[in-house]
């Protein structure tokens, strides 16, 4: 009976101690001495030798950061393949490169063009320490890199401030699609729908060189076929039901010029769709909650019939702004970013199971009608007694 005990006795002992080890510490534990935080990435190819130039900014910890807070740094390395280039980055550097705080990846036209995206960042997506919330820009410039060499306006880590930006746009200025890394893989492999990733480029503020939010990346197949302005990317949005808030400039339609500014407060978008016989056609229902903010004309008096001529003509507007961004997704590219056939998909599986396999030369020709309806909530006039 002792011995029973006895070893009873040993293996609860034994247990606690397995129990006990797993909280004693990190076993991977670093300290910020020992690491390179990147916090953002870009990819180039190497015009001389056609390897992947990867440029890395990274938190500067050796300067005081009181006063101005943290900057950022810059180093290049080279590769045939993403993560040698990452490891190539070593022979520069101290310590390792922790991507555990990376914000965005920016690819360069030529990478994007030229071969699958999804492919491009595998690594990125299998590495354990990579974010797979981290977000995913195309550089319009000539290179990826050159979108980090600025000087921040208000945030000295250009990574950072470009996260923001993007993550912000659509409670704002509604003119790109914020894309985490997931959500691209995700998209690749969903039926009847293709990429479309925020557009980044350089441009000048007060004689100085700064990196701005410029619309959206078309791909087609996995690559980049083209580029929407930010005002196309605006109307994309209504049609794809992300657009959240934003502003709307209405005009006269005779002389083109603004007659006011409509503050989206609500937005969604509802979708119809009409089988005929061999024919297919989508109606688009975007549904606005605005508040008129601004009105451009000298006689401010505002009754019923006055604010339905403005949503009428907002409305109309609106229309025809969308239909032409959907027309042109259509007819330029050839790419369903407007993910139509993925909500056919979705919604009538009998239906796409018909239109499947010639979707690719079906979507083009796609019948697609637009129907706005908007409603005033707030005129945001004072009346004086």
């Amino acid at each position: 009976m002792r011995k029973i005990a006895m070893s009873k006795r040993a293996a609860c002992v034994f247990l606690a101690l397995l129990c006990i080890l797993p909280l004693t510490g990190c076993w991977n534990y670093r300290g910020l001495n020992e690491m390179t935080i990147v916090t953002g990435m870009a990819i180039d190819k190497n015009p001389e030798n056609g390897k992947y130039l990867l440029t890395f900014e990274f938190v500067d910890l050796s300067s005081p950061v009181k006063e101005k807070g943290y900057k950022g740094r810059l180093v290049q390395s080279e590769g045939e393949t993403l993560f040698e280039a990452v490891r190539d980055a070593k022979r520069k550097l101290a310590n390792k490169l922790y991507f555990g705080h990376n914000q965005i990846v920016v690819l360069s036209k030529e990478v994007a063009s030229s071969e699958s995206i999804v492919s491009t960042v595998d690594w990125l997506l299998r590495d354990g320490e990579c974010r797979e919330t981290l977000y995913v820009a195309i550089s319009q410039g000539e290179t990826a890199h050159e979108v980090f060499e600025v000087e921040g306006i208000d945030q000295k880590l250009i990574s950072y401030k470009l996260q923001r930006v993007i993550s912000g746009d659509e409670n704002a200025t509604g003119s790109t699609l914020p894309v985490e890394l997931y959500e691209l893989y995700d998209i690749s492999e969903s039926p009847g729908r293709e990429l479309a990733l925020p557009a980044i480029h350089r441009t000048k503020s007060g004689g100085e060189l700064v990196t701005e939010i410029n619309g959206l990346a078309v791909f087609n197949k996995e690559e980049l076929v083209g580029f929407l302005s930010p005002t196309e990317s605006k109307y994309y949005l209504f049609a794809v039901d992300r657009f959240e808030k934003g502003l709307l400039t209405f005009h006269d339609p005779e002389s083109g010029e603004a007659r006011g500014t409509l503050e989206v407060s609500k937005s969604r978008t509802k979708y119809e769709i009409k089988e005929d016989g061999d024919k297919v056609k989508l109606v688009v229902k975007p549904m606005l909650t605005v508040y008129l903010d601004e009105l451009m004309e000298t006689n401010l008096k505002l009754d019923e019939a006055k604010l339905d001529e403005i949503k009428a003509a907002a409305a109309e507007e609106l229309e025809e702004n969308i239909s032409d961004v959907i027309r042109k997704i259509q007819t330029e590219f050839g790419s369903d970013i407007l993910g139509y056939g993925n909500l056919i998909y979705k919604r009538d599986t009998p239906l796409w199971t018909k239109l499947e396999d010639g979707w690719e030369e079906r979507f083009p020709t796609l019948e697609v009608e637009v129907e706005v309806s908007i409603n005033i909530s707030n005129s945001a006039l004072l009346i004086g007694g």
